[in-house]
């Protein structure tokens, strides 16, 4: 009990991001990509292989496989065993995150932290996607996690390496220390590559908080070389996978820089769910509103310049007197740097508004130490409050049509897990091994198979046929043929121009069809 009482602070934030993670695993259906990655390790239960990315990615590392393994043995195709080790890692993120916390600010107030961690930011704890196709509470998805989980434990076992007097007193261990906090990290961005969003300012705050040597950063780095090597290698393997790829070339021009920077930092006025990424780490509401966009620029503006002069300013103090930048500039700093790496970020990937969920963590220490960054402490708490409250109404507004009904969403989504496996069931009884169409249909009816349903989709497929597959005999394929999904009336319409219809052999809303293996390549 008395190492309970100890830890109180970092369970409380713990069992908070539990209790977020805990809540979307109740009421939250599951998206595609996440049901996606289930069907994945489905097949590794048929065919067991060593797999470096997830299906159809050039890169994200499958680190939680071996939970899902388990889940989708034990029971495949249902939703909670599937996602049951996600409010786990929430909780030891979270836990993790606290103990960061302490380990760079041990004299701060701890209210204004636990108070951030509860309440948001609303990227990380709500309900989002845009209209039409939300995309899940991102506690819940399954490579998102494991990078966060990752990076902020490397993070924090480098704060506790420099925190200490020096190697000298236990050399092993401080070598040791040094090339685990590295491999954490590399480990982390093999989890989700753009988790370099948080990893780069994160690793700039320890080091602003901390006395450090060049031979730790060696061995850091090499650490985390080590880890991110298998995200090398998958890039590399799964270079040719055909599905949905927001990285590119390199694309270095001033002109881009000033029209995607604006956007990225949210000051152009314009919410806009593809590429606001700073806005969104900071609490703002995602939102499509004109008005609300504007009010969000106007913060925006004045917080980027007092981040940017701040910045300035602490660092001319700093290199000037030689000693250490203060709390608040060290932070001017961090998002100073987060900005930085935002904009070499989309020299190589197109902005995604959920890829800055990651920088909720340090929005948590951000808000947390604002009570310690001035010498009248008023000041501090009441930016805190105002930053807590800021988060608090962005998340409870934008959740609150869907958590205020929590048992009704919980029912909502045991009913429709039982409409996808009865209909899978149904499937398989009339004989189909395959089926085909829109990946917003299929997914879950595939994944609901348990592998018994082999899934193709007409875009984004994520499971191409073997060569094996596709020299063989014509295939018995299930298609959809109603709804208003067009990528779903494009898939019926190349069917019925390649495939034979089975006649009486219909399921619902999907009919059976005799086709050679190549009607399935539909590279579009």
């Amino acid at each position: 009990m008395s190492r309970i009482r100890r830890q109180w602070f970092e369970l409380t934030s713990g069992l908070f991001c539990f209790a977020w993670a805990f809540l979307g695993w109740l009421t939250v259906i599951p998206n595609q990509d996440i049901l996606a990655d289930g069907i994945q390790a489905q097949s590794l239960l048929t065919d067991p292989r060593i797999v470096l990315a997830f299906p159809g990615q050039k890169h994200g590392g499958p680190l939680e496989y071996p939970a899902t393994l388990l889940a989708e043995w034990l029971s495949p195709g249902n939703y909670f065993a599937n996602a049951a080790i996600r409010p786990v890692l929430a909780f030891i993120t979270g836990f993790l995150v606290a103990k960061l916390f302490l380990a760079l600010f041990p004299n701060a107030a701890r209210w204004a932290f636990l108070a951030a961690v509860a309440v948001g930011p609303t990227i990380l704890h709500g309900l989002l996607g845009a209209e039409g196709n939300t995309v899940g509470v991102w506690w819940l998805q399954p490579n998102w996690d494991m990078a966060w989980l990752l990076v902020v434990a490397g993070a924090m076992v480098l704060a506790y390496v420099l925190q200490t007097p020096g190697p000298e007193p236990s050399k092993n261990r401080w070598f040791g220390s040094s090339l685990l906090a590295g491999l954490l990290l590399g480990l982390g961005f093999y989890a989700h590559p753009a988790i370099i969003l948080l990893l780069v300012p994160i690793v700039a705050l320890v080091l602003l908080r901390s006395r450090w040597s060049l031979s730790t950063l060696l061995l850091t780095a090499a650490g985390a070389a080590v880890g991110a090597l298998p995200a090398a290698i998958s890039y590399v393997v799964n270079a040719g996978v055909n599905t949905w790829d927001p990285s590119h070339g390199a694309f270095i021009a001033m002109g881009y820089y000033r029209s995607i920077g604006a956007s990225i930092l949210g000051l152009d006025g314009i919410p806009d769910y593809m590429s606001a990424l700073l806005p969104y780490s900071l609490g703002l509401p995602p939102s499509t509103d004109p008005s609300v966009g504007r009010w969000q620029s106007m913060l925006m503006w004045i917080l980027v310049l007092a981040i940017v002069v701040t910045t300035i300013v602490g660092l001319v103090r700093s290199l000037r007197s030689r000693t250490r930048p203060s709390i608040a500039i060290a932070f001017a700093m961090t998002w100073t740097v987060a900005s930085i790496t935002m904009f070499g970020f989309v020299t190589f990937i197109d902005p995604v508004w959920i890829y800055s969920s990651g920088l909720g963590i340090l929005l948590w220490l951000s808000v947390g130490a604002l009570p310690a960054m001035f010498a009248k402490r008023w000041i501090g708490n009441g930016l805190a409050a105002i930053a807590i409250g800021v988060m608090a109404i962005s998340t409870i507004t934008h959740n609150w049509h869907f958590y205020s009904d929590a048992p009704a969403r919980f029912q909502e989504k045991v009913d429709e897990m039982s409409r996808q496996q009865d209909l899978a069931d149904a499937l398989v009884d009339a004989g189909a091994g395959y089926v085909f169409g829109s990946y917003y249909d299929v997914i879950p009816v595939g994944y609901a198979s348990g592998m018994r349903l082999r899934t193709i989709t007409n875009r984004y497929n994520r499971f191409p046929l073997t060569a094996e597959e596709l020299a063989g005999p014509d295939l018995i394929v299930a298609t959809k043929t109603v709804g208003p999904d067009p990528w779903a009336l494009e898939s019926l319409t190349h069917v019925k121009a390649k495939c034979k219809a089975l006649p009486g052999k219909s399921v619902g809303a999907y009919q059976l069809f005799s086709c050679p293996p190549q009607a399935l390549v539909f590279n579009k």
